[in-house]
């Protein structure tokens, strides 16, 4: 019977890499876990250990048909997710969420499992979403539903003491309810030289808080002071209207920049 389950919508990306990863070491260390997401991508990420019981849920459609052919997939990944996690609640009395369902819907799971007396442990990754999903005359709606799940789990894990002083000071938290456990470093292959070439990259998903926009002004303006400096974007746009913002700034240059907009995968990081 698993000690632990560990539940997330997350399957590609960096954050889908952390959860993967996690529950291979909670594995590896001697724990017992079921592990709750959709199929890995790329696949040779899937966790694999005897102490790990893998359930695989519905994926949602990334750029895929129109918008209700996306909605009813997201749906999908949803329900069989939430209906996974709730099952497990006979066999596990310890549930970790990283990157949990939209609020909506992980508000009534999280709440059902502590009046069942498990234990609820959130992994906070910011303490603020990089993009809210309401508009602003709702932002306050949302923002309590997000102090809300703070407050009905047992314990929240933070991977930096700023995220944890950020829960404190915005969310008046008990600082007793916090653990930090740093995010660590993946396993990567190894790098070679800095060349010297004055080529640069911005790597990762594309949205406001990275602050590309500024990245790519500051290429154009020494471009523009006479160094031969390029910007290479690889990533995926989070924000479409944030995204058309760099774009447009783009074409103020476009021969300093060399773009590669969509999910990155493995073979093209070296």
């Amino acid at each position: 019977m698993p000690e632990i389950c560990l539940s997330t919508k997350t399957w590609r990306s960096g954050a889908a890499w952390f959860n993967q990863a996690l529950a291979q070491a909670i594995a590896g260390a001697g724990g017992t876990i079921a592990y709750i997401a959709p199929l890995s991508l790329p696949e040779d990420r899937e966790p694999h250990h005897p102490n790990l019981t893998r359930i695989v849920i519905s994926r949602e459609r990334v750029g895929e048909g129109g918008r209700m052919a996306r909605g009813l997939a997201s749906l999908r990944r949803i329900v069989t997710g939430t209906l996974s996690t709730l099952a497990q609640r006979r066999r596990t009395r310890t549930f970790l969420f990283s990157i949990p369902e939209p609020l909506l819907f992980s508000l009534p799971l999280f709440a059902l499992l502590r009046l069942s007396g498990a234990r609820v442990v959130l992994i906070v990754h910011d303490a603020e979403p990089h993009l809210w999903r309401f508009p602003s005359a709702l932002r306050a709606l949302e923002r309590a539903a997000l102090a809300a799940s703070y407050r009905l789990a047992t314990d929240l894990v933070c991977l930096t003491d700023a995220t944890r002083d950020a829960l404190i000071a915005r969310f008046a938290l008990s600082k007793a309810k916090l653990r930090v456990i740093p995010h660590g470093a993946f396993a990567t292959r190894a790098a070679t030289p800095i060349p010297g070439s004055g080529r640069l990259l911005a790597f990762g998903s594309i949205r406001p808080n990275k602050s590309l926009l500024e990245v790519i002004g500051a290429v154009i303006r020494c471009r523009r002071a006479g160094l031969e400096i390029t910007l290479t974007i690889a990533g995926e746009p989070l924000d479409t209207r944030y995204w058309q913002l760099c774009l447009a700034r783009i074409a103020e240059d476009a021969g300093g920049f060399d773009l590669h907009p969509g999910f990155v995968p493995d073979d093209a990081l070296p």
